[in-house]
This record gives structure tokens, sequence and C-alpha cells, in this order.
């Protein structure tokens, strides 16, 4: 398991929950849109029903894309900070 990066340090109002840890951990950083949410997408399908993906990203895009994908049924958003140019996410598969 994973720890996910403190959310006190430089957080931005994009937060929207408080779980802190993960069991898989995504680095996507450098990537743009949309391959972000892709590699995501086939993340998620290899992991467990309640298992939790840690996702960091510099995609601007992010925020927004990720908001959209976990309005679905495969996963939820359980939180999302934005911390110097890098924006994290965890999520939690359905």
């Amino acid at each position: 398991m994973h720890d996910h990066v403190d959310q006190d340090r430089g957080a931005s109002a994009m937060e929207v929950g408080s779980e802190t840890h993960s069991d898989e951990v995504l680095d996507v950083r450098g990537a743009r849109c949309p391959v972000p949410l892709l590699r995501t997408r086939k993340m998620l399908q290899t992991m467990r029903s309640k298992q939790v993906l840690a996702v960091v990203t510099t995609d601007p895009d992010a925020s927004r894309d990720f908001e959209m994908f976990c309005r679905g049924e495969v996963c939820v958003l359980l939180s999302a900070t934005k911390r110097d140019q890098e924006f994290h996410f965890l999520i939690r598969k359905i």
C-alpha cells in the first residue's frame, strides 16, 4: 500500500475529500490529454472493487476530465488537489 502525499502543503481549493491512502499509484506527469485518463482507465481495469488509485499528473485539463470520468459507473473521485503544477487524484474503483 502506498501513502498519498500530504495535502496541506500548497493544496488548492480543488480538494474534495480526505482519503489519504492508495493501493496503486499512477504517475502520468508530462503526459497530455487524453493519455492520463486512458492510462487511468486501463489501470482501474486491473484493480479490484473498492481499491484506491492515486494519480499524479501535470495536465491542466485533468481536473475537468477526472470529474467527468468519475461520474460514471466505474469509479468515485475521493479527492482532488493541486500543488504547484501537479494535480493529485484519489479514485476508488466501484
